[in-house]
């Protein structure tokens, strides 16, 4: 029987389950999970087919979006639910003896009353896609059978990449069908080839294969080596014409990385990287036969940078100028894709968003966005807008910073019409206030010139103050700080005896500029924004050191650098900032440095929030010299995290582990103290997918990650639990103390009084006057 045609991904999903079961059929149930395409209208209008053709079924949607298809699928109710509990009642009912189909696109509660029930899953489904491809395209040609089989037992293509690949296929028929298999191959991750099929040997098409999927992973990942091959062969290219279309197909390559379209033949690639056709590898080194001492090997050229602030410790270090990748132009290029693909992410979304930029030898630099945090920058920050004190949900920074798109609430803003209310009164009646007021002037219209791009602040700051289109913008802010700080220092004792406590309450306005506080009802917790005069600062005297030393380092320096910058960034010096009391009367006068949000510094009494690498280097470390030590445990590390501040971030680094060949399983456990088991993971899309290729495999379970809730004492892992690690994350309380002595409070009924109108409250108010017994106070 000739199945339907298939317009979609949904439509083939549904076809390919129906077929399986059928074969279920004489099995008590079968347990649908961990299927991607599926589609509840798709879904239900196969299983109603299914009972036109007298198989009993019944079926158990978790979806309570699906209760709506059934009806338009023609499903009746007695058939067909949204709950477990109706498939479990089933299961226990005497003389039924229909199938029993339950269905779910996560992990629901109660399946594990289920779990005799036969699973259904990605590779089952796999088994009758690779069947029905090898019989449909069999018909006129005998050599995609043969592919298909081949494919079908790969392990490095996902189920979603036969299901596109099987689509682009299946309209086409006779030799049109054949050469588009050779030329759509990049739906599973290799290099069109024409000639892909010309040897149809089972033995020749195995070896297209590797050698196929060599190049293309050599041009993805693109060593420093391939990187120079590259550059060769592009420059050894007579045609302009020929020569341009290479740079703009080997940056397809990258673009399909994230999904586009693949120009980059084979053919291509091979005369890129140098290879005789029919291998990937490089050449041997040829022996001279001399037996002269050959000449010592040069030191090992710098990695490809990896992300946006290795771009620009690069260009910092480079000597020569020479290496367009982190020339100039490289770096300008970089800030022009940055804020492109920033104005494209959505101001709502506040998952980790991935960003890229090619470079003019076409390797891809990555980046990950914290939208969250960029888009509360966004709402805080603006022309004569400087932060402000946010009232939002969340128990530490990193919560309150997610919650504020949905639940936050604006209470204050820091704004120049508050500050302007002060100036104005103040350089009305002192030549001081009118320094004080020309100072803030400046410093505001430097701060404006650079406010375009807080958003590309938030991302790769280094990277704004070492581009040349961009670097000049930041010391005019940092200057202007200065010279105001400078000149509010000076003038300061002349302000405050013409107008008291107004003077204090201006200074505070001063360091509130640039800052959010964010208050939970419990505690108050302070960011820097990206625009901070002083953050920025850091960067810009970085860039400056470097540059100023960089012909006297060493190579070994330069590598220390590039180390150091990897595992702690710029190094930074805030040990605590200042609370005014215009944020809280509650809340202690300064709060330590806490950590990292979002690449922004915060303060809090708490070390509740940290950076989410922070701790692993060390932990990747030690666990591939557990695996050194012991082999075995490649097999399934066991890995058990007290409160981590991300989980994510560990499965990740099994995730590189494995793909570095040092483990071949991992169970990760991660142990809360609090009321909530679940364990939020915080990665963007495409890790998350990398993340899920490997723990969601419910099959093989050689990769599973589990949450588990523990008491609050001791701090070590539970009876039950046997970890070939266990980390425990610090979550001791941080406190703060004034610096210098306690304060002095003044007895206004001791000394002269006067009246006084403060600004700051619209207030009169009673206040010591000048001489008297406090004249020296």
């Amino acid at each position: 029987m000739t199945p339907d045609p298939v317009p979609n991904e949904q439509t083939l999903v549904a076809q390919l389950l129906g077929e399986a079961l059928r074969q279920a059929q004489g099995q008590p149930g079968v347990l649908v999970r961990d299927v991607p395409h599926l589609d509840a209208a798709a879904v239900l209008s196969e299983m109603a087919r299914l009972l036109s053709q007298d198989i009993d079924l019944r079926i158990a949607y978790l979806n309570p979006a699906a209760g709506a298809e059934a009806p338009a699928a023609g499903i009746s109710d007695d058939v067909f639910t949204t709950r477990v509990e109706d498939a479990e009642a089933w299961r226990n009912t005497r003389g039924l003896h229909a199938l029993i189909v339950v269905i779910t696109e996560s992990d629901a509660a109660k399946l594990t009353s289920l779990e005799e029930f036969v699973p259904i899953g990605s590779a089952l489904l796999r088994r009758f896609l690779v069947e029905r491809a090898a019989t449909e395209f069999g018909e006129a040609n005998e050599v995609l059978p043969r592919w298909w089989t081949i494919i079908g037992d790969d392990d490095q293509i996902s189920f979603s990449d036969l299901v596109d690949y099987y689509l682009a296929l299946e309209p086409l028929d006779g030799p049109a069908r054949r050469d588009q298999a050779a030329l759509q191959i990049n739906r599973l991750g290799l290099l069109p080839d024409p000639g892909f099929f010309d040897n149809p040997g089972e033995r020749q098409l195995r070896k297209r294969l590797d050698d196929n999927r060599a190049l293309a992973l050599r041009l993805a990942n693109f060593s420093e080596e391939d990187r120079q091959k590259v550059d060769k062969a592009l420059a050894a290219e007579t045609d302009p014409a020929r020569r341009s279309e290479l740079r703009e197909r080997l940056h397809d390559l990258q673009e399909y990385r994230r999904g586009g379209g693949l120009g980059l033949s084979a053919a291509d690639a091979r005369q890129l990287l140098r290879v005789k056709s029919g291998t990937s590898q490089p050449p041997p080194a040829s022996s001279s036969g001399s037996g002269e001492e050959p000449p010592p090997a040069p030191p090992p050229p710098p990695p490809p940078p990896k992300n946006l602030t290795a771009l620009a410790v690069e260009n910092l270090l480079s000597e020569d100028g020479e290496d367009d990748d982190v020339g100039t132009a490289s770096l300008d290029h970089a800030i022009t894709e940055l804020r492109a693909q920033l104005d494209d992410i959505n101001n709502s979304t506040v998952r980790p968003e991935p960003v890229s930029v090619n470079l003019p030898s076409g390797a891809q630099v990555d980046e990950v966005v914290s939208t969250d945090v960029v888009n509360l920058i966004n709402r805080l920050l603006g022309d004569g807008r400087y932060g402000g004190l946010i009232k939002c949900l969340g128990g530490d920074i990193a919560s309150m910073i997610r919650n504020f798109q949905q639940t936050g609430e604006v209470l204050r803003y820091w704004d120049r019409d508050r500050v302007d209310e002060f100036l104005t009164a103040f350089a009305e009646q002192s030549e001081a206030g009118v320094q004080v007021r020309d100072a803030f002037d400046a410093f505001d219209a430097a701060r404006n010139a650079l406010l375009p791009h807080v958003g590309e602040l938030c991302v790769a700051p280094l990277l704004m103050t070492t581009a040349a289109a961009t670097r000049s913008l930041v010391p005019p802010v940092v200057d202007a700080y200065r010279s105001l700080l400078t000149t509010t220092e000076q003038a300061y004792g002349a302000l405050h005896e013409a107008f008291g406590d107004d003077a204090r309450t201006l200074v505070e306005l001063f360091m509130l500029i640039d800052t959010v506080f964010l208050d939970n009802g419990e505690t108050v917790v302070a960011l820097l924004t990206p625009l901070h005069p002083l953050l920025l600062w850091h960067y810009n005297e970085y860039t400056r050191v470097i540059e100023g030393q960089r012909d006297l380092l060493e190579p070994r320096d330069r590598e220390l650098v590039r180390t150091e910058f990897a595992s702690g960034g710029v190094p930074f010096f805030f040990a605590s900032i200042g609370v005014p009391r215009l944020v809280s009367e509650h809340a202690p006068s300064s709060l330590p440095f806490s950590g990292r949000a979002g690449g922004l510094p915060h303060f809090s009494e708490q070390a509740d929030a940290r950076d989410p690498t922070d701790g692993l280097r060390p932990i990747r470390r030690l666990a591939e010299a557990y695996v050194a030590l012991e082999p075995a445990a490649a097999e399934g590390l066991r890995l058990a995290l007290l409160e981590p501040p991300d989980a994510g971030t560990y499965l990740s680094m099994c995730c590189d582990l494995a793909d570095a060949e040092r483990l071949r399983g991992a169970h990760v456990t991660v142990l809360r103290r609090g009321q909530s088991v679940g364990a939020e993971l915080n990665l963007s899309g495409d890790e998350e997918r990398r993340v899920q290729q490997r723990f969601g495999n419910h099959n093989e379970r050689r990769f599973t990650f589990e949450s588990r809730r523990v008491g609050t004492t001791p701090t070590a892992p539970p009876d039950s639990l046997t970890p070939h690690i266990f980390v425990a994350f610090d979550q001791t309380e941080r406190t703060s103390v004034d610096a210098g002595a306690a304060l002095q409070q003044i007895q206004p009924l001791a000394n002269r009084r006067r009246l006084v109108y403060r600004i700051g409250t619209h207030s009169l108010d009673l206040e010591p006057a000048l001489g008297g017994i406090l004249a020296e106070y």
